[in-house]
């Protein structure tokens, strides 16, 4: 006997299986607002940090609505010249984003509080 079993999704206490699309917008929004909210009083960034952060969140974003309004991302650059994953323009993004974030902390000079001396 085959019984298919559902499991509940939650995130945060939040029930996604009777999360309406209104509901959902609604807390994008807040968090959008936050962030938006966060990075005109935080600590200013460098101009290749804030190409990284920008980068990961439009890849995200770029993901999350293929996920939310079609239920799938579509991966359609493949290449099986080289045996690579197949992959999306939001997926290069995200990529591009961590390789941004990883040269500004590479570059980054450090400053007199990260300077222990003997």
């Amino acid at each position: 006997m085959n019984q298919k079993m559902s499991q509940k999704v939650t995130i945060l206490n939040v029930d996604i299986d009777n999360f309406t699309q209104e509901q959902l917008l609604e807390k994008l929004g807040q968090v959008s607002l936050g962030l938006m909210l966060f990075a005109y009083f935080g600590n200013k960034l460098k101009m290749i940090e804030q190409i990284g952060y920008g980068l990961i969140l439009s890849g995200a974003m770029g993901n999350g609505l293929d996920r939310f309004i079609q239920g799938y991302v579509i991966d359609f650059l493949d290449f099986r010249l080289i045996h690579f994953p197949i992959f999306n323009i939001a997926d290069i993004c995200i990529n591009l984003g961590i390789i941004c974030l990883l040269l500004a902390g590479v570059m980054e000079k450090p400053n007199k509080r990260n300077i222990h001396k003997k």
